[in-house]
């Protein structure tokens, strides 16, 4: 007989893995693939839609069914993913001012009347001296007494 003493981590020799024999056969499981996320949901799929199968992609699906959802029923978790995706894609953000909408800046060194009269003609403000003159002159010749003694209490720079 050997020296040799079972006890722990050391195994009796017949139960020894022989060399070149693994401990784990079957080795460690394959990392499963990635999922591929944007290629699903730029997946064409059918849906019904008025009776009709139509194909659409999934993100429209969701965002369509998320659309009836927020409407029909009221559902707080619809609306909300509503809101993020609308903010998100830039749907929320103001249209940029123009005709028949935003916010116009008139300068306080002149009559309201006359600023509004240049910007109704002439666009908004930044205005040169010329365009200013126009509107000097056509904004005296149509004021009030009324308009004057307020004219000349405030102290308008460019009246």
């Amino acid at each position: 007989m050997s020296d040799y003493t079972v006890g722990k981590g050391r195994p009796p020799r017949n139960r020894q893995f022989k060399p070149g024999q693994s401990g784990n056969p079957g080795g460690r499981p394959r990392k499963k693939g990635a999922i591929d996320v944007r290629a699903i949901l730029d997946e064409p799929m059918t849906a019904i839609q008025e009776g009709r199968a139509r194909t659409v992609s999934p993100r429209e699906a969701v965002l369509r069914k998320m659309v009836r959802k927020a409407l029909k029923d009221d559902d707080l978790r619809a609306i909300r993913y509503l809101i993020a995706q609308f903010d998100r894609h830039g749907v929320l953000e103001a249209p940029p001012s123009g005709i028949g909408g935003g916010v116009l800046l008139l300068p306080n060194s002149m009559p309201r009347a006359m600023a509004l009269d240049l910007a109704e003609n002439v666009g908004p403000p930044p205005w040169n001296e010329k365009q200013k003159a126009w509107a000097r002159e056509r904004y005296l010749a149509n004021r009030s007494d009324e308009d004057r003694h307020y004219d000349e209490a405030r102290g308008y720079p460019d009246l």
